[in-house]
């Protein structure tokens, strides 16, 4: 649920004319809605009730002028690679500051692998001020 909240204040600090530096999404999925359609198919129309529309991270990412590193694994048993995928191509981030990792082997809750870790470490130390 952190990367609704984090595409949500990058949206917001986008339209203030302040964007993030940077965004950083891991497992991103493209809405609440979407998540709980999948995990909890019978509650979905609770969380349609529950949870207001400005966290659907599909429709706010493409006002975010935020740098943007998305790391999303393939096995992911939580959160399908596609909606990732969405998630990214959605985006309109500046040309040459969004990067896409992803990897075959990390399960949801898994850390962060070492390569994609390095690939995240690089993205960072490309967006420092001189």
């Amino acid at each position: 649920m952190g990367s609704a909240v984090a595409v949500y204040l990058s949206e917001e600090m986008s339209r203030l004319q302040t964007p993030f530096r940077g965004l950083i999404l891991e497992s991103a999925f493209t809405s609440y809605k979407d998540a709980a359609a999948i995990n909890l198919p019978a509650l979905g129309w609770v969380v349609h009730l529950v949870w207001a529309p400005n966290m659907n991270s599909l429709s706010l990412i493409s006002n975010t002028r935020s740098c943007l590193f998305e790391y999303h694994s393939k096995v992911d048993e939580w959160v399908p690679y596609k909606q990732g995928e969405a998630l990214f191509s959605t985006s309109d981030s500046p040309a040459g500051c969004k990067q896409w990792v992803s990897d075959d082997k990390a399960r949801h809750d898994d850390p962060m692998p070492q390569a994609e870790q390095n690939a995240l470490k690089d993205w960072i130390s490309r967006r420092r001020l001189p």
